[in-house]
């Protein structure tokens, strides 16, 4: 199954820390995750217009994946209504989004 990896960190070691549990994940499920479809950003998630995010939303409505693994919700939005529009996008796309505790 393509899928990408969404992360989202303030501090660089927060970074290699997700993307370690994220490929773990990946690499047990047998997902492949192409380098081209992990995204990351920096900073808040009250905003949509990310470029991490917008990157993988457009890639999302081009078929490049059908699942986005995440550490957490909180990684792609802490508002409920971006976090709504996000929702929104992936599922017209029939993409889920797998949370990896």
């Amino acid at each position: 199954m393509k899928t990408a990896i969404y992360i989202r960190a303030n501090k660089t070691n927060q970074i290699a820390q997700q993307l370690f549990r994220l490929f773990a994940q990946a690499s047990d499920k047998n997902y492949e995750v192409a380098l081209k479809n992990i995204y990351t950003d920096s900073g808040s998630s009250n905003r949509i217009y990310r470029d991490g995010l917008v990157h993988m939303l457009f890639d999302a409505n081009n078929g490049e994946f059908s699942k986005v693994l995440v550490t957490s919700y909180d990684r792609l939005a802490r508002s409920d209504n971006v976090m709504k529009n996000i929702n929104t996008e992936l599922l017209i796309n029939d993409i889920s989004i797998e949370v990896v505790g």
